[in-house]
This record gives structure tokens, sequence and C-alpha cells, in this order.
């Protein structure tokens, strides 16, 4: 008999791959969102042959009960995803959401594996000396976004720990893809605005990164394969490249020319002089962004702290249970990526 499994956010980028490849496989698929959500570029999810759509709000846990019905598998990518938005809404959807959700389940009784998506960004800004990152390092979130996915975690490790939930979290890289337009989707179509690029090749900084479907693979994967209740995982693919590699890369893809400064030579003094630039402008926009809440302001604050850090997260533990990547790198995904918002006229 085929497992029937529950998608939430399934409107959503993650949440429409996630029933795509479900249906590839052969799953049966339910798949929840709200009754009026924003569906945008995945509206056809709803009306896929297949896919049994019941609306379903998280804050509402009245409304849950029907779509956990009979489920095998749950994957949970369903959040609100952004940097602006104030602590309370985003506390009632990803934290007590999630908790709604998993007491229906425990109700429910009958779930095998329940997939939460959680995100690397819970680990903060790690300190150098200890990347890579893996999955036992103790997180230090240091945004609200961040902080409520932590707090998310807690949550469904809660409901394991008490209740046998078969938890599974998940924590991905910042997520790329046809069909992306948030997060790295913003990040990108924003520098397809800047003319050229220089930049010096010893920049010490790096950008990690994760297709979509290497996400929903490796959730399956892990619904799958995985035995062991309350694992973490990061998902994230091999490259690492350097923030120089990448703008590199974003030119050859984009058509944009690209210019290799000379090497900074005094690169530590150099690098704290950037530091506390970012540091100060950040301290800054965080006190302009709490006067004026304007997300765009947020999101340069965001993006100045992501394209100067040094990152590595490891991906071992994933690896070490079979797991291959289908885009091994960002140079495997970025073509195809970048066409799709060519095609819909979001780039030249």
């Amino acid at each position: 008999m085929e497992k029937l499994c529950l998608v939430t956010g399934a409107c959503g980028f993650c949440g429409s791959y996630m029933v795509n490849l479900l249906l590839e496989r052969g799953y049966k698929v339910r798949a929840t969102d709200l009754e009026k959500s924003e569906r945008g570029i995945h509206t056809d999810i709803v009306k896929k042959e297949g896919v049994e759509f019941i609306p379903s709000d998280l804050t509402k846990k009245e409304t849950l009960k029907e779509v956990v019905k009979d489920v095998a598998y749950v994957f949970h990518p369903a959040a609100i995803f952004s940097y602006h938005q104030e602590w309370e809404p985003l506390y009632k959807v990803n934290v007590e959401g999630t908790r709604n959700l998993c007491e229906v389940l425990v109700e429910e009784g009958r779930v095998e594996k329940f997939i939460n998506w959680s995100t690397v960004g819970v680990y903060g800004l790690p300190k150098p000396e200890y990347l890579p990152i893996r999955e036992g390092y103790t997180p230090e979130p240091s945004n609200i976004y961040e902080k409520t996915k932590y707090e998310q975690e807690k949550v469904v490790l809660e409901f394991c720990k008490k209740d046998k939930l078969p938890v599974i979290i998940i924590r991905p890289s910042p997520i790329y893809g046809p069909g992306n337009i948030y997060g790295v989707a913003q990040m990108w179509l924003n520098f397809a605005k800047i003319p050229f690029f220089i930049m010096p090749k010893n920049l010490p900084y790096n950008m990690p990164f994760v297709h979509v479907k290497d996400v929903c693979n490796a959730a399956l994967f892990l619904a799958e394969n995985e035995r062991r209740l309350g694992q973490v995982y990061n998902i994230v693919d091999d490259s690492n490249i350097s923030t120089y590699g990448f703008f590199k890369l974003f030119s050859e893809v984009s058509g944009k020319k690209f210019i290799t400064a000379p090497d900074v030579k005094n690169l530590k003094v150099m690098l704290a002089i950037v530091k506390a630039i970012v540091k100060a402008s950040v301290f800054f926009l965080r006190i302009l962004t709490k006067v004026i809440p304007i997300p765009i302001i947020i999101y340069f604050r965001e993006t100045a702290l992501y394209v100067t850090a040094i990152y590595g997260f490891s991906n071992e533990k994933l690896k070490s249970l079979g797991y291959k990547f289908l885009y091994p790198t960002v140079k495997d995904g970025i073509k195809e990526t970048l066409s799709w918002y060519r095609e819909k006229g979001m780039m030249k």
C-alpha cells in the first residue's frame, strides 16, 4: 500500500518541489497551506493530479486534525521566512504553529517520520576555529528569524523525547533554484543589477549554498533511510565557494565583466576595517529599522553580514548514510536558475 505523505507550506518554494518529488516517487500526497495563501508561481500545486489539497492554518489547531489523518510521512517546510517580520508573528507560526502540528500528530498516532525544516542560520556566525560546523555545534542564532527556527527545533525534539514523535531535523544552507523568489533570489537579482564586479582574490570570505532539489531529495532520503529518532542533518552542498569565486562565477553566467583586483597586502588590517564597517553599518541599520521598519533596509543589513563572513558546514553526516547530491556545487545549478529568472522577466 502506498504511503500517504503530508507536505505543509505546499504552495511555497520548498513545499512545491517536495510535492512534485513525492508524486514522481509514487507516493500518495496530501498538500496543505493557508486557504488564501499567495500561490504565486506555485498555483498549479493545489490543482495537480494526484494531490489532495486541504487548506489549514498552523496557528489554528482545529484546522490540522483532518490534515494529519492517516499520514505516514510529514514534511514540514511551512514557516514565515522573513528578516523584517516582528517577533510575535514569527513565533506564532514557526514555533507555536509547529507545536500545534506536533500535538495533532501525537493524537493521531500514525506518523512514521516527521521531517522538520530548520536552517544552518541557527548556528549564527560561527568562529573560524570551529569550521566546518557539524551538527553537534551549539546554536547561537543571530536574528529573530533564526531564533524562532531554533525554538522550533526545541519544540519538535521535546515531542520526540516525550511522545516518541519520530522527528528528523534538516538544516539547509541558503537555498537556490528555479522558482525561488526570496532569500538567495533577492540577493542574486540585486547582484544582477550591478554593471560589473571588481574584487581581490585573497579575501577569506565564502558563501554556502544548496539546490532546492537536494533539500527535498535529502528530506525524502532521510524519511526512507534514517531509523534513529531526533537526528539533525546539515543539508549543504560541497562547494563552500569563496566570495571571490562566487562573484566570478556569477559574472560568467550572467554575462557581466569581472575584474580581479590586486591582492590586499595587509589583509589582517583590511579585514579588521571591513569587519568594523560592517559591524557599525549593521548596528546603525538595526537602530534605523526599529524606527523605520523598511524591508529593503533589513535585507541589506543581512546581506552585509552574509557576504562578509567565513562559513563552513559539514555534510559528512548526511553523506555517510549514502546520500549523493544531485547538484554537488553551486556551479552545477546556477545557470538553470538565472535562466529561469530571465524567462520570467526578473533579470536581463
